[in-house]
């Protein structure tokens, strides 16, 4: 916790405590709707009511719950999925003629124009909403993997090949060391597009998670919880990422040295 306080950038603190101040000023001495603008106070008393008293007969922390299992159950399988395709199409041109057309195909098409798609065949639960968000994540981390053995040097390669190393050596010694980058930063923006996807899947059809309180919300106008999903959706993404990052520097410990 002391770590991360000092690496605050204290310009990023005070223009964020400048846009808290703004906004209580607005909402309260400005002639804004109440309706539009609520105030923090409000913010405030509606978080309070959320987390005592839940949001359509479920705690808040179901429905925090049921996102984030829905986006890290997707993320997850996207990373171990995407990681075996990648590799072998960055290293394999024949893997990469058998399945890149496949990928380039469907690349292209919005995930929320598959959202009816696959509510016809997984239905409203979570089924669903984790295939969408498998597919969204598989398919940006495979061109990011796949990209990321391609612009290892081939020198590499060479010296992997002159000191006789096996297809598995070559894997373990070469490709993977110099793919880590490339899926590391792929997981962070695979991670912001799961998350992204499971509350428009949600907003589109489901029976609970945080997009879902969303569109409830704002269909009986209840603009404050509206306010509160989002900055509930913000946090979390802002926290996921936030270990992503920490898990990055672990890892690459060695870049930028």
């Amino acid at each position: 916790m002391k770590g991360f306080l000092r690496r605050l950038n204290p310009l990023s603190v005070g223009i964020v405590l400048f846009a808290l101040l703004l906004w209580t000023f607005i909402s309260n001495f400005v002639l804004v709707d109440s309706l539009a603008l609520p105030s923090p106070q409000v913010i405030g008393r509606t978080f309070y009511d959320l987390f005592t008293n839940g949001y359509g007969r479920r705690s808040i922390f179901e429905h925090i719950g049921t996102s984030m299992g829905r986006a890290l159950t997707g993320f997850t399988l996207a990373v171990i999925c995407s990681t075996i395709v990648g590799l072998s199409v960055g290293y394999s041109a024949t893997a990469r003629a058998l399945i890149m057309p496949f990928i380039d195909f469907i690349r292209p098409v919005p995930a929320l124009a598959l959202v009816p798609l696959f509510v016809f065949f997984f239905g409203i639960g979570s089924m669903s909403k984790i295939a969408l968000i498998f597919l969204g994540g598989f398919l940006y981390m495979t061109l990011q993997t796949s990209d990321g053995v391609r612009s290892i040097p081939a020198d590499l390669f060479s010296a992997g090949r002159s000191l006789g190393f096996t297809t598995a050596q070559m894997f373990r010694h070469v490709v993977l060391p110099g793919t880590l980058p490339a899926v590391v930063t792929g997981m962070r923006t695979a991670l912001s597009l799961s998350w992204a996807l499971v509350v428009a899947a949600e907003l589109i059809a489901a029976p609970s998670g945080l997009g879902y309180i969303v569109t409830d919300a704002t269909q009986f106008f209840q603009i404050p919880v509206v306010y509160c999903a989002v900055i509930l959706l913000g946090a979390l993404g802002f926290a996921m990422d936030r270990i992503i990052v920490a898990i990055r520097g672990r890892l690459l410990h060695w870049q930028g040295r």
